[in-house]
């Protein structure tokens, strides 16, 4: 018994740490405006949202066996149409997320730079520098990764709880930060929606469920349990988190649009006034970012290693090609288009909401009507269309947002 609750906690874990990642950096910066409450709504909603699509890939899963994984399931279920969209979303999804951690990532170098040296130099040298410096574990092989990962995860949990520390006498809880800020109460409705996208990139773990089914051997107890309590985890940190950024910023309101994460630190050093604030902050920071771009990057040299092993001419030189085609589109992105990490960030909303909602619901849709039996996860009707309704909400609000 104590080993199948210690799977289940590992597995939980998993679901959590494949969540969390640099996106929780950009959440003050998008939630600052709406204030606490409806900030703290709009994660609770995000969750139950999460957790709901989690389930019914689970159950889709669950029905047609652990053999199959995420790809294989949208092709068994809807056909070959939809199983190319699955892996153009995927490939979308995952190349918006290094361009976010790659721009963002330069700015922390071009930081560190500027606070030694006074000579300057272009911005574009600091995308490649932070591409050379971390770009390359990705390609270096699945131990010296998972160790240099786990390096980071560790230095990330040890600051936020110092942080946790430090911060926590300084929180302060009134109007200011609990509601709407007075300059855009008219308007508050654009900024809540605005920070959806970003939010939701904050809850990605699906592609995981999978493997998680083979690893508790389709336990299905055991598994709706992690589903709850993996993504109840991350839900837990960005509360804490939340109420321990915005709790604590006093911002001048007509800087809000332009703020960034620099600025996020500025205003975080005018309200506390500790030696190590500084230090931690950027700690905390660039260890998360590390992290979850080693992770993406690790996932996207996986895929196409899987894809290039099957041609034995690309074989001998497969690290090179698989290297330039994980990293030459987002580069250019960042260097040619936008380096704004929450702007890019929130790109990767409209992929991951086409893949663990709009593909979720089809799927056990069509295996409800050809089967007429579940696993475990009844057809409800409102539960679906609330889903896909919030699904539509996130697009529309990204699209909306993109064509301004």
């Amino acid at each position: 018994m104590s080993h199948i609750y210690s799977k289940i906690i590992g597995a939980s874990f998993i679901v959590a740490g494949t969540a969390m990642g640099a996106g929780m950096l950009a959440l003050p910066l998008v939630m600052y405006p709406i204030g606490l409450l409806l900030g703290a709504l709009l994660l609770l909603l995000t969750y139950c949202a999460a957790t709901y699509s989690a389930l019914l890939i689970l159950e889709v899963n669950l029905q047609l066996g652990k053999e199959y994984n995420f790809f294989t399931s949208v092709g068994q279920v809807l056909g070959k149409a939809p199983q190319i969209i699955t892996h153009v979303m995927f490939l979308g999804m995952l190349y918006t997320l290094i361009a976010a951690y790659l721009a963002s990532g330069s700015q922390m170098l071009a930081l560190h730079y500027s606070s030694l040296f006074e000579y300057r130099v272009s911005d574009v040298f600091f995308v490649f520098l932070f591409l050379a410096l971390f770009g390359v574990l990705s390609i270096l092989g699945t131990q010296i990764t998972d160790r240099a990962s786990r390096f980071f995860f560790v230095i990330k949990i040890a600051i936020f709880l110092w942080l946790l520390a430090l911060l926590v006498p300084y929180i302060h809880l009134d109007y200011q930060t609990l509601l709407p800020a007075k300059r855009i109460q008219n308007q508050s409705w654009l900024y809540t929606v605005q920070a959806l996208p970003v939010i939701v990139t904050s809850f990605g773990f699906h592609v995981s469920i999978p493997s998680l089914i083979r690893y508790l051997n389709a336990d299905i107890k055991g598994l709706v349990r992690v589903m709850v309590i993996g993504a109840a985890i991350p839900l837990v940190f960005y509360l804490t988190w939340l109420f321990m950024t915005v709790g604590v910023m006093h911002l001048d309101i007509n800087n809000i649009s332009h703020l960034d994460l620099e600025g996020w630190f500025y205003a975080m050093y005018q309200r506390v006034h500790s030696p190590w604030l500084s230090f931690l902050l950027r700690v905390f920071s660039d260890s998360a970012l590390i992290t979850s771009f080693i992770g993406v990057s690790m996932g996207l040299y996986d895929y196409w290693d899987h894809l290039i092993s099957k041609n034995i001419q690309l074989m001998k030189i497969r690290r090179y090609v698989i290297g330039g085609a994980i990293f030459i589109p987002p580069l250019a992105w960042v260097v040619l288009l936008t380096s704004n990490f929450t702007v890019i960030l929130s790109f990767a909303a409209i992929p991951l909401v086409v893949l663990t909602v709009f593909l979720p619901i089809a799927m056990f849709y069509k295996l409800y009507r050809e089967r007429y039996t579940s696993k475990f996860l009844k057809m409800n009707a409102m539960a679906q269309f609330n889903l896909l309704l919030f699904g539509l909400v996130v697009c529309i609000v990204q699209l909306y947002f993109v064509s301004i």
